[in-house]
């Protein structure tokens, strides 16, 4: 009966400390733009430079190319993921971003390297990533993309993906032979 009691007023005085600190403000969140959407920080890499995201995966982005299939084109990353750490972890997640949107597009069938999949400490993933442009439903229609256009790379299940966010920007040459 006791551990009920100690349990239930643990979880009141924590329940006060959340009140506490959303009232003073500390807990603010990610900055919004005028549309109310949440902004994104995020460090911009070179491709072919390595990029660390927080959890200590190492991401090399070695080239962007235009590929496609019936359905329409897309980018074909060359992508290299090392987990230097001593725990597992996931490959991270991909996705291209045009401008300041919020939509981040999808990957497709025919990658070998694939978002999510586990990888233990101290090895390595190589692969590439088809990726679309964000809004593309496969019809053979290219989505319009403005520019800065960046491949984005944030750490899969993180608490705070602003936090472990880079881009690797889309080659203007790229972006012209997507449309």
């Amino acid at each position: 009966m006791k551990r009920i009691v100690l349990v239930a007023g643990v979880l009141a005085g924590m329940s006060s400390l959340t009140a506490c600190s959303s009232e003073t403000g500390d807990d603010a969140g990610p900055e919004a733009g005028p549309d109310g959407v949440p902004t994104r920080s995020s460090t911009e890499v070179a491709v072919g430079d390595a990029l660390e995201l927080v959890d200590g995966v190492l991401v090399t982005v070695s080239s962007l190319e235009v590929g496609g299939d019936s359905g329409g084109p897309w980018v074909t990353a060359s992508v290299v993921v090392e987990n230097p750490t001593d725990r597992e972890t996931a490959v991270p997640s991909f996705g291209i971003v045009c401008g300041d949107e919020p939509a981040v597009g999808e990957y497709v069938a025919g990658s070998t390297l694939l978002i999510g999949d586990p990888l233990a400490a101290g090895t390595s993933a190589e692969g590439t990533l088809n990726l679309l442009l964000p809004g593309d439903t496969r019809t053979g229609t290219v989505p319009e993309c403005t520019t800065p256009a960046y491949v984005e790379v944030s750490a899969v299940g993180s608490i705070d993906p602003d936090a472990t966010s880079a881009r690797f920007p889309l080659p203007d040459d790229v972006l012209a032979e997507l449309g």
